[in-house]
């Protein structure tokens, strides 16, 4: 029996409603395939994905065409109407569980699968999900009731004749599209395109926010700025990383509207160090100022990203508070090691795909073994150093900014503040002591802060003075105490 016709139809719901409740993962999940599509290609140096948005007053669409393999003439039906059932291989591809192509469903009205088996001689099949027939059903239907081949029979089409596909092409104007796109299959001649038709508000808002471009250079395997390699030290710490583990950080030529998609890092978002950390299954960089760590929300470069197969697998978000579930960070509440997060720039790198998984959301690492659990403690360790290294640096700043700075507290602190800085590089990386000499003037602080200051300063002597007026105090007279303490103070000074 085919795997489809053991699968009930409320897999398709649950898949939906929980692994694609987030609009984006649309723009990873179909450039996922289109990325394992790439590798079955003899030559795919002319790799290429470009993302099509287009909106009018009545329509809107999204398309995802690229030239990659496309698949295989006789195996197309089967794998738009299956379910679990893809032919990927875990350790290989990037994705494998074939439920990725229906992340659409939940954001548009239809669906559209092209797969091209020859571009130049204007070969396709075609398959269309009918997404507001399936809410229909959802609404109306029990659907625990329904096999999953059903349900695809009653909102899937296969569009099989020339004639079908003729009027297809036509009426979508895609000839155009393939004309101004033509010189992506010079050298492939097969690929695949997704059309979702009416967007969802949700996707649109997604695709309309000012963060855009920025979100899909994060999300997606492409390439960095080039500007961000004038700085010495990042690109030292990157070129080791990619020497080390290239796959790992494969990127692609990804475009929206003709616009390349870069990793969002440039030149004045890096800070003074950067430093690369062995996590035994992959490699954590570290951007960081090593005299202060303060949390600048400008830069866009802020907070710790963990990748796997160079896609966005987490942030600090969902890392930090995973991480104290599973018992890895022993100290500080989540928050406080969200914040530290916050103030350094990092990247995770996971490299043994063959030992660590993404979980099935795609949000974090499948935790189930002794390899896992090891990855995620030194992913820990190297945070806890963060927290207490950008702790250490703000006890000492706030000892330097002090009018009465106790200098022997403030070198004691630099040398904690050192030392943390040297446990988190493995190396020395000393403070610049250029702060260290500047003097606080109190003519230089604000009205609010002078009078803080001021209030600090007497009562500090005051209660000297209470101290030592209550030690020699004999009378036991409650009230009239502090007309006994006035008169002794003026006698006293």
């Amino acid at each position: 029996m085919n795997i489809k016709n053991k699968v009930g139809a409320g897999i398709l719901n649950a898949i939906t409603e929980s692994l694609y409740d987030n609009p984006i993962v649309v723009f990873r999940e179909y450039v996922q395939n289109s990325v394992d599509a790439f590798k079955h290609l003899n030559n795919n140096n002319n790799s290429q994905v470009k993302i099509i948005y287009h909106t009018d007053s009545n329509t809107s669409s999204l398309c995802f065409l690229d030239n990659g393999s496309g698949i295989i003439e006789n195996k197309f039906l089967e794998k738009m109407t299956s379910i679990g059932a893809s032919f990927k291989i875990q350790t290989e591809d990037v994705g494998y569980k074939g439920i990725g192509r229906l992340s659409g469903i939940s954001y548009c009205d239809t669906l559209y699968f092209l797969n091209i088996l020859d571009f130049h001689e204007n070969s396709f099949q075609i398959y269309k999900i009918d997404c507001n027939a399936y809410r229909s059903l959802k609404k109306n239907s029990n659907l625990s009731e329904m096999d999953f081949a059903a349900l695809m029979d009653s909102i899937g089409s296969f569009l099989q004749s020339k004639d079908e596909i003729d009027a297809f092409i036509q009426s979508r104007n895609l000839n155009l599209l393939f004309s101004q796109n033509g010189d992506m299959y010079n050298s492939s001649n097969s690929g695949f395109l997704v059309i979702m038709e009416n967007l969802s508000p949700l996707l649109t808002d997604v695709i309309r926010e000012k963060d855009f471009m920025n979100n899909l250079g994060w999300l997606l395997p492409v390439d960095f700025e080039n500007e961000c390699f004038s700085n010495q030290r990042y690109r030292d710490a990157m070129e080791y990383i990619t020497k080390t583990i290239p796959d790992s950080l494969r990127s692609y030529d990804i475009t929206f509207n003709n616009q390349p998609i870069l990793r969002p890092i440039k030149k004045d978002t890096l800070r003074s160090y950067s430093i690369v950390k062995n996590l035994d299954y992959g490699f954590m960089l570290l951007n960081f100022n090593n005299d202060r760590m303060i949390i600048d929300k400008k830069n866009i470069f802020s907070g710790i990203k963990v990748y796997l197969d160079n896609f966005l697998l987490c942030d600090e978000n969902e890392l930090i508070p995973s991480l104290a579930r599973y018992r890895f960070l022993k100290s500080s509440s989540t928050n406080e090691m969200i914040q530290s997060c916050r103030t350094i720039g990092g990247i995770i790198y996971i490299s043994s795909k063959s030992l660590i998984f993404a979980n099935a959301r795609r949000t974090f690492v499948e935790v189930y073994d002794s390899d896992s659990l090891n990855f995620l403690n030194n992913v820990g360790s190297c945070i806890a150093k963060i927290n207490e290294t950008r702790y250490s640096l703000s006890r000492l700043h706030s000892e330097i900014k002090k009018v009465d700075k106790n200098q022997t507290r403030v070198d004691m602190l630099l040398q904690r503040a050192n030392e943390h800085l040297a446990a988190l590089t493995n190396f020395d990386c000393p403070i610049d002591d250029t702060f260290l000499k500047s003097e606080q003037n109190f003519e230089d602080l604000s009205p609010d802060e002078q009078k803080k200051l001021l209030k600090k300063k007497i009562s500090t002597v005051i209660d000297k003075y209470i101290n030592e007026f209550i030690e020699q105090y004999s009378v036991s007279d409650y009230q009239t105490a502090s007309d006994d303490f006035f008169l002794w103070l003026k006698n006293k000074v």
